[in-house]
């Protein structure tokens, strides 16, 4: 297995660490939920983010692929994760023109993979949001950070997952204890932050393997950002919790 590392815009293969394979996962949705599991384990202050293989077809990211992205857009869907099955379909109709199938195969992904992470993390439910890129140069400067707590306790240990069916994925950096303080305090200058972490240390999932980061406490939340988006993105990620806490976040965030 290799992770993606992003140098000056190109993309450079490296060893990664160590994910249960797309073979084995894709033996059934059992397996991806335990490798899911697995990878949740291994997320602390240390590793605040890991790759997990998702065990999709290759068949089917050919597919996936072939889906046309003509507008920027956003789908959320809080809780209820069953609306998706119908509500996405709609979503995707709107943001270009594509062949049933197509809109079917991505409904279908994005719905089987956010219900085995809410499986795989021992939750309720969850806010899943799809979003859409066409090319643009809004983060040909990476946007660094970091993301808080969505809801109570507003403490502990927290996490999200997300990855992408077509397009660049996001990016990571492992940052060391002794530069978070001066990170925080440049959180709001792209460029300054693009110059203190090293290019070579980026990491990003292969397509077909999403990401579980920690979220919350600024000692330990993953650094991400947007990649350069050269192309047509199509993205999701998936916030697991219990339903009182996605309903919370729901009603904060839509009042």
């Amino acid at each position: 297995m290799q992770i993606v590392k992003f140098v000056f815009g190109l993309l450079i293969f490296m060893p990664s660490r160590t994910v249960v394979s797309s073979e084995e996962v894709s033996k059934g949705p059992a397996l991806r939920v335990e490798a899911m599991q697995q990878e949740i384990k291994n997320l602390g202050a240390d590793t605040n983010f890991t790759f997990v293989d998702l065990g999709i077809a290759s068949g089917d990211l050919r597919l996936i692929n072939e889906f046309k992205i003509e507008s920027t857009g956003q789908y959320d869907r809080y809780g209820d994760l069953e609306l998706i099955k119908s509500e996405l379909p709609e979503f995707l109709r709107s943001v270009g023109t594509n062949d049933e199938r197509l809109i079917q195969k991505v409904t279908e992904t994005v719905f089987s993979v956010a219900s085995d992470v809410v499986k795989a993390s021992d939750s309720e439910t969850a806010w899943v949001a799809v979003r859409t890129f066409t090319p643009s140069h809004g983060f040909d400067i990476p946007r660094w950070h970091y993301d808080g707590y969505y809801f109570a306790p507003y403490d502990g240990f927290a996490f999200k997952f997300a990855t992408v069916l077509k397009g660049n994925p996001t990016i990571f950096y492992q940052l060391p204890k002794d530069l978070r303080e001066t990170f925080v305090l440049h959180s709001r200058d792209r460029m300054f932050l693009s110059n203190l972490l090293e290019k070579s240390s980026i990491e990003a999932p292969n397509l077909g393997q999403g990401a579980f980061f920690v979220v919350g406490d600024m000692d330990s939340a993953a650094v991400h950002s947007e990649p350069k988006i050269d192309g047509e993105r199509l993205f999701f990620s998936v916030l697991p919790g219990s339903k009182d806490q996605i309903d919370d976040l729901n009603a904060r965030w839509n009042p």
